[in-house]
């Protein structure tokens, strides 16, 4: 079987000393004549002064003979454009994007247009108050001013029924103030610096903590007055905090 021929090279053989244009089909006949255009989808050939529009899907090779030369005192009439001659002998009809077209060339489809995700804004008010247990037990008598502490959320934060940071999302904080004397709530001042929010940390400031009484109240753990790990303590946003994420 003839090889497929591309689209802008094997279309354009010149067969030296013809006398016509000529169009092989794959049932096997050849047309003389002259090539008159074409598109990506078919060919118009003139033959015996009839001018046929043959699909480029029956069509093994079109070969073209020299053009010829104006008689005296005429003026040339412009070449038929052979640039829009198409790739001939496909495999098969192009049937979507992607698929060969006339010849084998694949043209890839047009890559899908991106979808941005659309963003949603959250906001915690200033006045918000998180409930947080520590992570770990502090001690007056080795905590300066600058540490860090770590813990997480007792409750979830909540606006009607919008779940805005789940419950034990973590939350970090540091050591504002630190005294050898007085109750434990009194030596340490704790502030929160960060809430931690699907993975990604969101900076707030925080007042100093406050005991929250009946279960979870701070306790001494022994007689140096250390702030016992699992201890609940209270916070209050001194400013709103915003972060984006994604709209479901």
């Amino acid at each position: 079987m003839r090889n497929a021929i591309g689209l802008c090279g094997v279309l354009l053989l010149v067969a030296v000393g013809a006398a016509a244009d000529v169009v092989e089909l794959r049932d096997g006949r050849s047309l003389e004549g002259r090539f008159r255009g074409a598109t990506q989808q078919a060919v118009r050939f003139e033959t015996g002064g009839v001018v046929q529009v043959i699909p480029v899907a029956q069509i093994v090779a079109v070969t073209f003979q020299p053009e010829p030369g104006p008689a005296a005192g005429v003026e040339p009439a412009p070449p038929a454009d052979r640039s829009l001659v198409p790739s001939v002998a496909p495999t098969a009809a192009p049937s979507g994007p992607g698929q060969a077209i006339a010849g084998g060339s694949a043209r890839p489809a047009p890559p899908a247009a991106r979808q941005e995700p659309a963003i949603r804004r959250i906001e915690l008010p200033a006045g918000t108050r998180l409930r947080v247990r520590l992570q770990d037990s502090l001690d007056p008598r080795q905590s300066t001013e600058g540490d860090r502490f770590a813990g997480f959320l007792d409750g979830a934060l909540v606006t009607g029924e919008t779940t805005l940071v789940p419950a034990r999302a973590p939350v970090y904080g540091r050591v504002s103030a630190a005294s050898p004397t007085g109750p434990p709530l009194q030596r340490l001042r704790l502030e929160l610096t960060s809430l931690q929010v699907s993975g990604a940390p969101v900076e707030i400031v925080t007042g100093n903590q406050e005991g929250v009484g009946g279960a979870g109240v701070v306790t001494e753990t022994d007689s140096s007055g250390r702030i016992a790990s699992g201890s609940l303590l209270e916070f209050r946003l001194l400013q709103s905090a915003e972060w984006s994420v994604e709209a479901p």
